[in-house]
């Protein structure tokens, strides 16, 4: 049997609804939603855990819960098993400050005997693009390389909103830091309302293509696409398709990472 790995799984517990930065009190979403929830929908046997984008707070307490509850989902007997987490880092603090989190990441891993933290998540769409050009993002980068060997980091970005300068500023930070594998999440959030492809969007994809230590995650898209009805009707009216068949080719299949299409999540 085909073993199915969703790489990008959000989970929390009703206790953690306050934590979250983007939850609104009427949102759909405002309740628990668990790993025995996510396994009644989803027929993975594998998941990747990603950080929620909770609020940051000065001594990191909601992001080191988060991680916390995610090793207890990991824990938990079931269809789908949490085999990986992508946690939230500071990116943005001093060195001195992320080391001392890396730390208290290590320690938390440590004393629920599973070290399966694989990787950092900080946020850059819909900011100013000062963020993505912070010299801390840089140079933390570089400190990540060493620190947490075999690292991944996901770069939420958002072309249609942002404008598709946000692939330049990308290119920066993969070039800043060559051993960390990066992972685009939901293809740089392209525009799906127009009819075609961008030329621009094509080119900075090709450019972030050339360095084999980027890759493209699958995922998020129909937040994207204007288009209403089936799946079926949505495939055929957007230009969904076309996206997909362009970064197949660029990046080739062995760069290009699957998470379910969920819509409603960050």
């Amino acid at each position: 049997m085909t073993l199915v790995v969703d790489a990008h799984v959000h989970l929390w517990t009703a206790s953690r609804l306050q934590h979250l930065r983007w939850l609104t009190s009427d949102s759909s979403l405002n309740k628990a939603c668990t790993l025995a929830d996510y396994a009644k929908e989803f027929p993975a046997q594998v998941a990747v855990f990603v950080e929620c984008d909770v609020f940051e707070c000065k001594d990191d307490s909601y992001a080191l819960a988060e991680i916390e509850e995610a090793l207890a989902f990991a824990k938990e007997e079931g269809p789908t098993k949490v085999g990986a987490i992508v946690a939230w880092a500071p990116m943005l603090a001093s060195q001195a400050e992320l080391a001392a989190y890396l730390d208290k990441v290590d320690a938390t891993t440590h004393r629920a005997g599973l070290a399966i933290v694989r990787g950092f998540r900080y946020l850059l769409q819909q900011k100013p693009r000062s963020i993505s050009q912070h010299p801390h993002l840089r140079s933390n980068l570089v400190f990540l390389e060493r620190r947490w060997p075999k690292c991944v980091f996901e770069l939420g970005i958002d072309v249609h909103r942002d404008g598709v300068q946000v692939l330049d500023d990308a290119l920066v930070l993969v070039q800043t830091a060559p051993g960390i594998s990066f992972v685009i999440d939901h293809l740089a959030k392209a525009d799906l309302t127009q009819a075609s492809i961008s030329e621009a969007y094509k080119q900075g994809m090709k450019a972030l293509s050339k360095f084999p230590n980027v890759h493209v995650k699958i995922s998020g898209c129909l937040t994207e696409v204007e288009v209403s009805g089936s799946f079926e009707e949505v495939l055929e009216q957007s230009p969904l398709v076309a996206h997909l068949s362009f970064l197949l080719k660029t990046f080739g299949s062995s760069r290009l990472i699957w998470a379910t299409p969920r819509s409603t999540l960050v």
